[in-house]
C-alpha cells in the first residue's frame, strides 16, 4: 500500500482513518503495511462516510491488492497536536542536564581519588 496521506496535507486534529494490511514482518521498513489517511470530516457521521468512501475502489471492491489485503480500518479522532519542537528541546535539556551530572560525579570522584593520593 502506497503511502501518499501526506501529500500536499497538513491536518493537526480531526479525523483520522488508519488502515492495516494483513501482513507478516516488515524487515526494517517502518510503518509497512499501514497508513494514516487524514480526513476532511468534522463529525463522526460525516467521518465514517468519507472513510467508507476512501476505503471502496472504482469498482467498489476494498482497496488493498490480493496479496495484503486490509486486515482493518479504524477510525480515530485526534484531539491534541503534540509540541514536536518543545519535545525535543525538553529532551535535549534533560540529556545535557544528565550529561552534566555524570561529569559531575566523575570528577568528584576524580579529586576524591587525587586527595587520596596526595595525602600519601
Amino acid at each position: 500500500m502506497e503511502n501518499k496521506a501526506f501529500q500536499g496535507v497538513t491536518p493537526r486534529t480531526g479525523f483520522w482513518l488508519l488502515l492495516v494490511q494483513d501482513v507478516e514482518g516488515c524487515d526494517y521498513t517502518i510503518g509497512c503495511g499501514m497508513l494514516a489517511h487524514p480526513l476532511a470530516a468534522s463529525t463522526v457521521m460525516a467521518a465514517r462516510e468519507e472513510a467508507a468512501a476512501f476505503l471502496m475502489d472504482s469498482d467498489g471492491n476494498l482497496i488493498g491488492d490480493r496479496e495484503n489485503p486490509l486486515s482493518h480500518a479504524v477510525l480515530v479522532m485526534a484531539h491534541e497536536e503534540l509540541p514536536l519542537d518543545e519535545l525535543k528541546s525538553k529532551y535535549r535539556a534533560k540529556r545535557a542536564a544528565d550529561a552534566a551530572a555524570e561529569q559531575r560525579a566523575k570528577d568528584l570522584a576524580d579529586l576524591e581519588r587525587l586527595k587520596r593520593k596526595l595525602e600519601r
